[in-house]
């Protein structure tokens, strides 16, 4: 994982974890092109694998597998919000531990 980041993903800022609810999540208004553009760097700046999309009306989810673990990273457009999840309670040390990955690149901010 480097230091720098893609321009798509500087508008992303730090982000907030929240231990409580074992999220790692971005408040940012983003459009449906804006978002398939941005999620693939994401998980390519966090050395993820992303796997398949789910989608309705206001929200997307994808399937990331990071080192083994199973992730959610999920987008609701309702309130502007990315984030992403441990798939089982268990894992949620994985998501804590990409929060202080993200916390390594410069956002700007």
């Amino acid at each position: 994982m480097g230091s720098t980041l893609a321009p798509e993903l500087l508008q992303l800022g730090q982000g907030h974890w929240n231990a409580e609810t074992g999220h790692l999540s971005w408040q940012i208004p983003l459009d449906d092109d804006q978002l398939l553009a941005v999620v693939p760097k994401l998980a390519l700046a966090l050395d993820a694998q992303l796997g398949q999309h789910q989608w309705g009306a206001d929200r997307h989810q994808w399937q990331l597998r990071f080192e083994g673990t199973e992730l959610l990273l999920q987008f609701e457009s309702l309130c502007d919000s990315l984030w992403i999840q441990a798939q089982s309670p268990a894992d949620a040390d994985v998501a804590a531990y990409l929060a202080q990955l993200w916390k390594g690149y410069d956002c700007g901010q």
